[in-house]
C-alpha cells in the first residue's frame, strides 16, 4: 500500500483571501478568474484555494495597493 504525500502548507478559501486583502468576495473571485491572485483549484476543479504563505507574499508585494483598496 503506497503512502499518499500531502502538502504541509496551509490553504485558505477565497472568502478568507478576500478578507485578508481587504476586498469583497466578488472582486477576489474576478481577480482569481483573471489570474491576478496566487490561487488554484484542487484537481483543476472546484473552489479556489491558496497557500496562506502565497497570499501573505501577495499582500506584502502589493501592500500600497491593499491600503488603497481598504480605504475605498
Amino acid at each position: 500500500m503506497g503512502d499518499c504525500i500531502m502538502s504541509e502548507k496551509a490553504t485558505i478559501g477565497l472568502r478568507d483571501i478576500a478578507k485578508r486583502i481587504g476586498v469583497c468576495y466578488e472582486t477576489a473571485r474576478r481577480w482569481a478568474n483573471e489570474g491576478r491572485l496566487p490561487v488554484f483549484k484542487l484537481n483543476g476543479v472546484g473552489r479556489w484555494r491558496a497557500f496562506t504563505e502565497d497570499v501573505d507574499a501577495y499582500i506584502e508585494k502589493h501592500k500600497n495597493e491593499a491600503a488603497a483598496w481598504s480605504s475605498s
